[in-house]
């Protein structure tokens, strides 16, 4: 997950009564544009959480608000955190372009280690809409896979009709992430062997070589090329790194459903994106246990999650809700810049509900979300 919280307006846009409007464009991979899951990639500024549906290597497009859409203007410039897997960093965003309800940001004046950084984000989505279907029946040693390749990049993936996908393995950048039913996941990287012929150096075949333990940073890699693909054995792949995360996570959560089968009604995407601050939250303080339980009353939906770790004083049961507020966590997985919290409780609050901090039965901290029924 990418997010960028807007910290302060640096610059003001001129005013103006006429939207100035980019050009619609008929291939946007000439222009090195690529629309995005908005489920992938999120911003939020001071009052609205803002979708981004396309991005570049020199900025990005997000849906807003009517009154986000009024308030910004072109040539205004603001100071950005962006956080991408643990790495912060700070920048300059200008916004470039209005058009119906969509704000084009640009990077305003990027020193190099930022444009080296937007490159990495950028990568994974670039691959991903790089990727094609190539008719791999040919291959006799292949009968049953589907190939996809693209640029520096390629995906092969095994299904069985009687029980569904079986392996796949994907090639990026030299980088190698494989998944089987059978052996799990293992990452490596692909490297060339070279052999010398009457004094000159020629090229030999690619070689596998395998890490002692799955590589993190290849993981999230591939993961961020898959969320970002449009290919049909997306979500079976995702699905199948996410069973990997959670066996190896430092805690194991425990969900309790008390519901009856009843349905939560909620902005599914919001939601979901203050489900998981709130459990990465309780699995970075917990020793041992996380649990999630939901409830229902006549009037409200409840979600209870806590853990058993050295909870929240009782005076910084409040601050931990406002923005750039970190408690001390004695694990080593507490990346970040205190904007969890603070998210979570907009997006409840955009629910017309509320979060409320306590201490757990567990010993650590309890959060609960409630939110009225319709």
């Amino acid at each position: 997950m990418f997010r960028i919280f807007l910290t302060k307006k640096l610059l003001s846009g001129e005013p103006t009564e006429t939207v100035v409007e980019r050009p619609r464009l008929k291939n946007r991979r000439i222009y090195e544009r690529f629309s995005v899951d908005q489920k992938h990639l999120t911003v939020m500024n001071d009052q609205d959480i803002l979708s981004i549906r396309d991005i570049s290597l020199k900025g990005f497009a997000s849906a807003v608000s009517d009154r986000a859409y009024e308030r910004f203007l072109i040539g205004d410039v603001y100071t950005a955190r962006m956080r991408y897997h643990g790495k912060v960093s700070e920048l300059d965003l200008k916004v470039a372009w209005k058009r119906e309800n969509l704000v084009g940001f640009e990077l305003y004046e990027p020193t190099t280690p930022i444009i080296t950084f937007f490159k990495s984000l950028v990568r994974p989505v670039q691959l991903a809409h790089s990727l094609s279907q190539v008719e791999a029946s040919f291959m006799e040693s292949h009968q049953g896979m589907t190939w996809y390749h693209g640029e520096d990049v390629d995906l092969h993936i095994w299904i069985n009709d009687d029980e569904g996908l079986a392996a796949w393995q994907l090639v990026a950048d030299d980088q190698v992430v494989e998944w089987s039913a059978v052996h799990g996941v293992k990452t490596g990287v692909l490297k060339r062997q070279s052999f010398a012929e009457s004094g000159i150096l020629e090229p030999g075949e690619f070689l596998r070589s395998i890490d002692d333990s799955p590589n993190s940073s290849r993981l999230r890699f591939a993961t961020d090329i898959i969320l970002s693909g449009s290919f049909a054995e997306s979500q079976d792949l995702a699905q199948s790194l996410v069973a990997r995360f959670e066996r190896y996570a430092r805690v194991p959560i425990v969900i309790n459903d008390e519901t009856h089968g009843e349905t939560f009604i909620c902005e599914w995407s919001l939601m979901q994106t203050a489900l998981q601050n709130l459990l990465d939250n309780a699995q970075g303080f917990a020793y041992k246990e996380v649990i999630m339980t939901l409830t229902t009353t006549q009037t409200e939906f409840l979600i209870a999650i806590e853990e058993d770790g050295p909870g929240v004083p009782l005076e910084d049961r409040h601050r931990i809700f406002d923005p750039f507020v970190r408690l001390f966590s004695d694990s080593n997985n507490r990346a970040g810049f205190g904007l969890g919290l603070a998210i979570v409780k907009r997006l409840i609050s955009w629910h017309n509900g509320s979060i409320e901090c306590s201490t757990s039965v567990l010993g650590g901290a309890k959060f609960l979300l409630r939110w009225p029924k319709p």
